[in-house]
């Protein structure tokens, strides 16, 4: 038998995922505070690619509108790629500066030299594309990296999960919970999602305890 679903179950789906990935990335940060970098690099990406199965399923939820449906075992099928997810959870691409791009960023910013100013932009965003763009199957890399103990076969070395260095844990939760904290405002101003959560009993979890949580971690962590 075929099980079709439709919007209201999908909204169901996300606020489950979205309720999941807020408790990853408080559990990211626990595990920073006790020094379990690794677990806590590994418990982030997680919380992002959660945060993706989020924005994956209120987009398709609003694609069908009143009365659509999807079939489940398609909706299944689109929701299995680790990096589909990971680059829809993604909103955040970090991506500084060089040095001299600074040094001449600040000059322009002095002089006003828009020109200077645009063509930095511009080299900047695009280097944000690209980044964007293998950002994800990097992460997912990366997170097997920091979840298992794992053999190079090209020079025999072995790379182990204590290799993750804090740093690298520290930036991506705290990106992450950026990245949830925005979705976290959006979700509270959407309506069908509140009638959904009203009637099931779930509630949208609060941006302000979440994010206290998680700094409150990360400061113990640094402490």
């Amino acid at each position: 038998m075929t099980v079709h679903l439709d919007a209201d179950s999908l909204r169901q789906g996300a606020l489950s995922s979205l309720v999941h990935c807020t408790h990853l990335a408080e559990d990211a940060a626990i595990m920073y505070a006790a020094k379990r970098i690794s677990s806590s690099f590994h418990l982030a990406v997680m919380a992002r690619e959660e945060l993706g199965r989020f924005n994956l399923l209120l987009e398709q939820s609003i694609d069908l509108g009143d009365g659509g449906t999807i079939c489940a075992r398609e909706l299944a099928d689109r929701l299995k790629r680790h990096e589909d997810k990971l680059r829809a959870g993604q909103s955040i691409v970090p991506v500084p500066m060089k040095a001299d791009e600074m040094t001449k960023w600040t000059a322009a910013i002095t002089a006003n030299d828009i020109a200077t100013i645009r063509t930095i932009s511009d080299a900047v965003r695009k280097r944000a594309t690209s980044v964007r763009q293998h950002a994800p199957s990097a992460l997912h890399k990366r997170r097997l990296q920091a979840q298992y103990v794992d053999l190079n076969p090209r020079d025999g070395t072995w790379s182990k999960p204590s290799d993750i260095e804090k740093t690298e844990a520290r930036a991506l939760i705290q990106t992450v919970m950026a990245e949830i904290a925005n979705v976290l405002i959006a979700a509270g101003a959407n309506p069908s999602l509140h009638q959904t959560s009203e009637r099931i009993g779930q509630r949208i979890p609060e941006m302000g305890p979440f994010t206290q949580k998680v700094l409150g971690n990360l400061m113990s962590g640094d402490a």
